[in-house]
């Protein structure tokens, strides 16, 4: 799987960048990963290429313990708390696994949590403080 990934960011022209979507679509790869990649690799050395190109990956996933932290950090208010969310990610086979190989896995996990940070402070967050400011008018 990890030299197919190589392979879509090789062959993954910038020029014809709809047409390499139209060759996407029956595949479950989604294009952004393979886009990015694409930058990393002006040349056609793989060997010299493939350790800058896990450590994207890999800086994906340190991207991503850190913004974990420090959203659990902001919503449960306990630094306890969110050291041992930051600890189970950082020791959880899966993501350290998929975070060390050239796949979008990790990448997709901080979408995921920035997904998450930006529904929490639009409608959590500013719910909770109009919702103050009606309860107070009403008594």
């Amino acid at each position: 799987m990890e030299a197919y990934n190589i392979f879509i960011a090789e062959n993954f022209p910038i020029q014809n960048f709809l047409n390499r979507l139209e060759l996407m679509i029956g595949t479950a790869h989604q294009p952004l990963y393979p886009f990015l990649l694409n930058f990393l690799m002006p040349s056609q050395d793989i060997k010299y290429n493939y350790t800058i190109l896990r450590f994207f990956s890999v800086s994906f996933g340190l991207i991503t313990g850190y913004l974990l932290y420090l959203f659990s950090l902001k919503i449960f208010q306990r630094p306890y708390l969110s050291y041992a969310i930051f600890i189970f990610l950082c020791i959880h086979s899966l993501f350290y696994f998929y975070s060390r190989r050239v796949e979008p896995y990790a990448f997709f996990c901080l979408l995921a949590i920035l997904s998450y940070y930006y529904f929490w402070q639009t409608f959590i967050v500013k719910t909770n403080s109009s919702l103050s400011k009606y309860i107070a008018h009403e008594r």
